[in-house]
């Protein structure tokens, strides 16, 4: 157990490297990088980490864990069934006012960069992909219990579908550095899908 002033180094150095490591990557960011970033030394990080693998675990669920709770609000603010169906895709679609995290989305830049390289950080990331995508499948059921929306859509196959359209517009948005296009996509896929229901 860390005393009250090794825990708030411990969650400062947790801070700077989760914007570190969601901007520049786990491979890019270094060890001086973060050090440099938090204004301590060397010894003060290996006082509270044993590696930059457990620092970048700890980063990692921070991101995770801000994100998580915008979701979560967003799909607990929705008022009837439709709206808790779209709630994921129209935070996302407003990403810049909603001033998500700088670097994007850490679920998407973790489970890329940590595919062949870090398990511990890939398992962390599908799970995290199985949560949101299990969020916009509870709000499908949901509505089909209601009878909102009918049976023939498939809750698993509809959430899947609309997480990878918001993680691969998230993925443009960053390269083309253009935020219209996820305004543009989240529009088109709530057009598409409510067409379907």
């Amino acid at each position: 157990m860390y005393s009250e002033k090794g825990q708030q180094t411990k969650d400062h150095f947790i801070r700077v490297s989760a914007n570190l490591f969601n901007t520049k990557g786990y491979s890019g960011t270094s060890i001086s990088d973060i050090l440099s970033a938090a204004g301590y030394s060397k010894g003060a990080l290996y006082r509270v980490f044993k590696d930059k693998d457990e620092l970048a675990v700890a980063a990692f669920s921070h991101n995770y864990g801000l994100m998580k709770t915008q979701l979560k609000n967003a799909y607990q603010s929705a008022t009837n069934d439709m709206d808790r169906i779209f709630a994921v895709p129209r935070f996302y679609k407003n990403i810049k006012e909603n001033n998500f995290m700088k670097g994007g989305c850490p679920i998407l830049n973790t489970s890329i960069e940590a595919d062949d390289t870090h398990p511990i950080l890939k398992k962390l990331s599908s799970k995290a992909f199985i949560e949101m995508r299990s969020l916009i499948e509870l709000a499908i059921t949901t509505a089909q219990t209601n009878n909102t929306i009918g049976d023939h859509i498939n809750p698993r196959k509809l959430s899947q579908y609309m997480v990878a359209t918001i993680e691969g517009s998230i993925a443009m948005v960053q390269s083309l550095e253009d935020y219209k296009v996820i305004k543009s996509n989240m529009e088109y896929l709530e057009n598409n899908i409510k067409s379907m229901l």
